[in-house]
């Protein structure tokens, strides 16, 4: 009779994710660029509900170009949106059938 044993460290529960930046951005035609910022919650944080606005992001600098002139924009307050914090612009409007990288 044989008996084999074997042991394996699990280092999908013991390794430490980390957070990662998430960029959404949007400009619709005849409107302006809106971004959010925000952080991931990695997967093995106990996640508190009471403590999700770290990972919003409130203090950044959002640069947007049209490839001639750049925008910084500013951070605003909007409701219906999670996070609710959303930088915008004013004067890059968005044209139909424009395609900036």
């Amino acid at each position: 009779m044989f008996s084999f044993y074997s042991c394996q460290e699990d280092t999908n529960s013991t390794k430490v994710s980390e957070s990662k930046l998430i960029v959404e951005g949007w400009i619709e035609e005849n409107g302006v660029a809106n971004v959010i910022l925000s952080k991931s919650i990695p997967t093995n944080t106990n996640f508190n509900q009471n403590n999700i606005d770290k990972y919003f992001i409130r203090a950044a600098k959002v640069t947007v170009s049209d490839g001639i002139n750049a925008e910084i924009l500013h951070l605003k307050m909007v409701n219906g949106y999670i996070p609710p914090f959303i930088y915008t612009g004013e004067n890059i409007i968005g044209k139909k059938d424009l395609l900036i990288l």
